[in-house]
């Protein structure tokens, strides 16, 4: 990603995953704006963005970042199973938890990137459906702000 993928519409910030810049992504359906979870939001991701604003082109994660999380997966937090890649999983927990959350089919097969195989996919590629996708997002409660009644 790049500052230039950010953008806000309508009070909600998203980022575009694209072939712009010469980037390269798994297929087609891989091309897709992406809402901003508010926690993210809150820990700061916009002032890291806005602090790569001066080069708007430039990487804003060196292309080593999936290392770099791996690294700190199962070295710091001292996570670790055995041959599975520590980034191999995040797509898969973020639907797990879109499911418990209630997010709509549509839109979790959408903001992950996945197809199947319905002419429908070809639809809503317009901005007019962001708002409804950043709601989508919002449904998802919190990693940081665990509620200490709440089980997991």
């Amino acid at each position: 990603l790049t500052a230039d993928d950010f953008f806000e519409y309508e009070g909600a910030w998203f980022y575009r995953i694209s072939t712009k810049g010469g980037k390269s992504l798994k297929n087609l359906h891989s091309i897709r704006v992406v809402p901003v979870h508010p926690d993210l939001v809150r820990e700061g991701l916009l002032g890291f963005v806005q602090a790569g604003s001066k080069r708007p082109t430039q990487r804003l994660f060196p292309p080593r970042s999936q290392g770099n999380v791996a690294g700190w997966v199962r070295g710091k937090l001292k996570i670790t199973r055995r041959d599975l890649a520590p980034s191999h999983g995040w797509r898969h927990l973020f639907e797990d938890v879109a499911l418990r959350a209630g997010m709509a089919d549509s839109a979790k097969t959408y903001i992950t990137g996945r197809t199947t195989g319905k002419s429908s996919e070809g639809y809503g590629k317009s901005d007019v459906m962001l708002p409804g996708l950043a709601a989508e997002m919002q449904k998802l409660t919190s990693f940081l702000l665990r509620d200490a009644t709440r089980t997991s």
